[in-house]
C-alpha cells in the first residue's frame, strides 16, 4: 500500500515546500496535457496560472515575503477569531487540511504563550509540511521537529554521520503545538533571551552549519513568505509591522518598478529599483529581458540615485540594450568606479568604503542566485559586521546581512564614489 508512482512521489515532494508548491501545480497541468491529450482553453490556462507561474526569480526566491523582520510576540497582529484563522490557513497553503483541523490548538497556544499562531503554523510548514511529513507522521505528533536530550518518551534516529537525535513524542497534535509555544516563550533560547523576531528565532532554531551553510537563511525566508501568504488570504497587510533594518532605513513607499527609498545614516537617499517589476520588466536586454537579465544596470540606477542622478533602469536599457561595461557607464555620469575581483579585495575593504558614505555593487553567486552571477548594490554599513543589501532581483534576499554572507560567493566588487 506504500508503493507510489514516480509522478505521485514527485508531486508530493514539490508540495512539501512553500518554495515549490506553485511548481507542483504547473506539473499537474503539464501532466494533464500529456496524459489526457487535453487542450487548455483560456479559462483553464488561467486556472493553472501559467501566465505568472514561470518567472525566473520565483525559482530562486520565495514570492510574497517582505524586507526586514517580524515580531512574533506583537499581539496587534494576532488573529484571535477561529473562523478568520481557518480562512487564513485554508487560503494561504494548498495542503491546509491538517492546519484547519487543528486551528483551535494554534489559538490555544497563542493565547497561553503569546506566540503568533500564524508564525507557528508557518514554522510547521517549514519543518514538516504542516503535519504531513517527518516526525509529524511517525507517531510522534511532532510538527516542529522538537528534540530532547533524553531517549525517554522520544523517537531516536541516527544520521549517516552517526549523530543521534531524540525526537519528542507527544500524546496529541494539540500537545505538540503547545510544546512549540512553550519552547519559544519559556525555553532557554528565544523570548527569555530577547529573541522575538523571525530572523532572531530562525538563527537559533535552524542555525547555519558547515554542512548546511544557508539553512537558517532559507528557514527564515520560507517562514516569512508563508506568513505573508496567510495574512494576504484574509486581507491583512503586515508590511507596516515589518521591522526595517537598523541604520538609515526605508523611508519612502514603493511604486511602479521600485521597492521604496532608502536613506542612509549620513543622508544619502536611494531609489530601490527592481529589475523584475515596473514598465521595463519585460523589455529586451542582453538576449533576455530585464526581468531575468537586468540586474547589472538596475543596480547602477540604484547607486546613481544616491548621488542625485535621476536615471532609471529603462533609461539605461534604452541606451544599451545589448549590455554595457559598468565601470564606463558609472564614470559617464561623473562618478568614480574602481573594479576589483574577489582576490583583489577583502571584507574589511568593503566595510571601510561603505563607512565613507559610498556604496558598492557586488557580483556574487552561491546563495544570491542560481545562475553564474547576480549584481546587487550594498548601500551602507550598519554597524558591527552588518551591511544593507538592496537586492534588485529579490523580494526576500534584501535588507540587513552580515559582510560574511555578502562576501562568501563574491566574484567582483565595484567601489563607487564622487
Amino acid at each position: 500500500m506504500n508503493i507510489v508512482t514516480a509522478q505521485q512521489d514527485l508531486l508530493e515532494r514539490l508540495e512539501q515546500s512553500v518554495t515549490t508548491q506553485k511548481h507542483a501545480e504547473l506539473l499537474k497541468a503539464m501532466l494533464k496535457i500529456y496524459l489526457n491529450g487535453e487542450y487548455l482553453d483560456e479559462s483553464t490556462f488561467s486556472t493553472y496560472a501559467f501566465t505568472d507561474m514561470y518567472k525566473p526569480f520565483e525559482f530562486i526566491d520565495v514570492e510574497g515575503s517582505y524586507v526586514g523582520n517580524f515580531d512574533v510576540h506583537d499581539e496587534s497582529l494576532f488573529i484571535k477569531d477561529l473562523e478568520t484563522l481557518k480562512k487564513a490557513l485554508a487560503g494561504g497553503y494548498s495542503k491546509s487540511d491538517k492546519l484547519v483541523e487543528n486551528a483551535q490548538a494554534f489559538l490555544d497556544m497563542q493565547e497561553k504563550y503569546k506566540v503568533n499562531a500564524i508564525f507557528a503554523a508557518s514554522v510547521s510548514i517549514t519543518e514538516t509540511s504542516a503535519g504531513r511529513a517527518g516526525h509529524a507522521i511517525d507517531g510522534c505528533n511532532n510538527w516542529f521537529n522538537i528534540t530532547t536530550t533524553s531517549s525517554a518518551n522520544a523517537h531516536t534516529t541516527v544520521s549517516k554521520k552517526g549523530t543521534v537525535y531524540h525526537w519528542r513524542i507527544f500524546p496529541t497534535i494539540h500537545d505538540g503545538i503547545g510544546a512549540f509555544g512553550s519552547n519559544i516563550a519559556e525555553g532557554s533560547y528565544y523570548y527569555t533571551q530577547g529573541k522575538y523576531t523571525v530572523g532572531d528565532i530562525g538563527q537559533v532554531y535552524c542555525p547555519n552549519t558547515a554542512e548546511h551553510p544557508t539553512q537558517a537563511d532559507d528557514w527564515i525566508e520560507a517562514t516569512l513568505a508563508q506568513m505573508s501568504r496567510f495574512y494576504e488570504a484574509v486581507g491583512i497587510d503586515i508590511s507596516p509591522y515589518i521591522e526595517a533594518p537598523v541604520g538609515g532605513g526605508i523611508t519612502g513607499a514603493g511604486g511602479d518598478g521600485y521597492r521604496g527609498t532608502y536613506t542612509t545614516a549620513d543622508g544619502k537617499t536611494y531609489v530601490e529599483y527592481l529589475q523584475y517589476a515596473g514598465p521595463w520588466e519585460g523589455n529586451y536586454f542582453m538576449g533576455g529581458t530585464m526581468h531575468n537579465s537586468g540586474c547589472s544596470i538596475t543596480s547602477v540606477a540604484v547607486t546613481l540615485s544616491g548621488f542625485g542622478i535621476d536615471v532609471n533602469p529603462e533609461d539605461i536599457r534604452t541606451r544599451y540594450p545589448s549590455g554595457v561595461n559598468l565601470k564606463d557607464l558609472i564614470e559617464s555620469y561623473g562618478l568614480k568606479c574602481e573594479v576589483k575581483t574577489v582576490n583583489q579585495t577583502s571584507k574589511q575593504e568593503i566595510l571601510d568604503h561603505l563607512n565613507t558614505g559610498n556604496p558598492v555593487i557586488i557580483n556574487a553567486g552561491g546563495y544570491w542566485t542560481s545562475s553564474s552571477g547576480h549584481y546587487f548594490p550594498v548601500l551602507e554599513a550598519l554597524g558591527g559586521d552588518q551591511v544593507y543589501v538592496s537586492n534588485v532581483g529579490s523580494s526576500t534576499k534584501t535588507g540587513a546581512y552580515s559582510i560574511d554572507k555578502v562576501f562568501e560567493s563574491n566574484k567582483k566588487v565595484l567601489y563607487i564614489s564622487r
